[in-house]
């Protein structure tokens, strides 16, 4: 039973970092189609990818908080179910920037909420596999990261060359964690 219980927190740690990149990360690859495709300028489109970044580093602080008054999990929950949202967002935004940029916003409260709070989760439930977790943790952030770069276009070429559609498609991966 415990090797089971252990078993499973390591998926949720997994698959929850996984999720804490491809917000970013699957933009990279098509940003000139989407830039082309809203008649955007690079510093509007740019927006897409900072402001989840900004708000990594202005929620960060909040996250701890969120964590004492309704609990680590749901919070890390939430954020998940958040991630989900954001990139069902994404499936509408082929011609709206607005869309794409509210989507950010939400994905980028949700990827700053769930990071500082990992390191709760792997000290709370991995103590005396700290190295483990941490490594499990580092590879599946960069694992993520590195799916969403590779993959978006694969994505969208499979869903005739709907790139919407391909930055939607990670909210499955987020649906996973949720």
């Amino acid at each position: 039973a415990n090797y089971l219980r252990n078993g499973v927190l390591l998926l949720v740690l997994m698959l929850i970092s996984i999720n804490l990149r491809p917000a970013l990360t699957s933009i990279a690859p098509i940003m000139e189609r989407i830039v082309a495709d809203l008649s955007l300028s690079r510093a509007s489109a740019g927006l897409i990818t900072t402001i989840p970044v900004l708000l990594m580093g202005f929620l960060a602080p909040v996250a701890p908080l969120l964590a004492r008054r309704w609990g680590q999990e749901r919070v890390l929950t939430a954020s998940m179910a958040l991630l989900v949202v954001a990139f069902s967002i994404r499936y509408f935004s082929q011609y709206s920037f607005t869309l794409l940029l509210v989507s950010a916003f939400i994905a980028g409260m949700a990827i700053a909420i769930a990071g500082p709070l990992m390191s709760g989760l792997i000290k709370q439930y991995f103590a005396r596999q700290i190295t483990l977790a941490i490594t499990i943790y580092s590879v599946s952030i960069s694992l993520g990261a590195s799916l969403a770069v590779a993959l978006t276009i694969p994505i969208i070429k499979i869903n005739s060359d709907h790139w919407e559609r391909g930055l939607a498609a990670w909210g499955l991966l987020a649906l996973m964690a949720f």
